[in-house]
């Protein structure tokens, strides 16, 4: 009973220091991506711009329907359908990524759909429905088109 003890402790510390520098790394890789958005991107009112124009030759900006693609599976975490396929969580790191590579972007309908993402980053998802339709009807969506909000947004 007394060697099963020291055994079961050095595992308990094994396993809280492990937690421990879980905790400490994500949250460090956070304050780098959010210090890394600042850093690229000013934001007034809703309107985000570049704060250097040679940035935008960095970003990599993607096909539109990869980025409605992403919004739409992120949206899809909000809605009630009758057929949902793919989800991607909502997090502040996706949704600056998706700011930057927008602001980037020469989408003709670039504005609306930072609308919608500023909306997300400021923890409004009431949004959730008409920004899945929108991308749902640019993806030409035929199954699934939201028709409510889930009760906990």
């Amino acid at each position: 009973m007394k060697k099963t003890i020291p055994w079961f402790l050095i595992g308990l510390a094994i396993i809280s220091v492990g937690i421990i520098a879980w905790y400490g790394f994500n949250n460090k890789i956070k304050g780098v991506e959010n210090k890394a958005f600042e850093e690229i991107v000013s934001e007034n009112e809703g309107q985000y711009t570049l704060k250097n124009d040679d940035e935008s030759q960095k970003i990599k900006v993607r096909a539109e329907h990869q980025v409605y693609n992403q919004i739409h599976a992120m949206a899809n975490t909000l809605i009630i359908a009758d057929e949902i396929w793919d989800k991607e969580e909502i997090t502040e790191e996706t949704i600056n990524a998706l700011i930057i590579e927008i602001t980037a972007s020469a989408f003709l309908d670039k504005q609306i759909l930072l609308n919608i993402l500023s909306e997300w980053k400021a923890g409004d998802f009431s949004n959730g429905v008409s920004a899945h339709n929108y991308v749902w009807e640019k993806l030409d969506g035929t199954v699934g088109r939201a028709t409510g909000l889930r009760k906990e947004f």
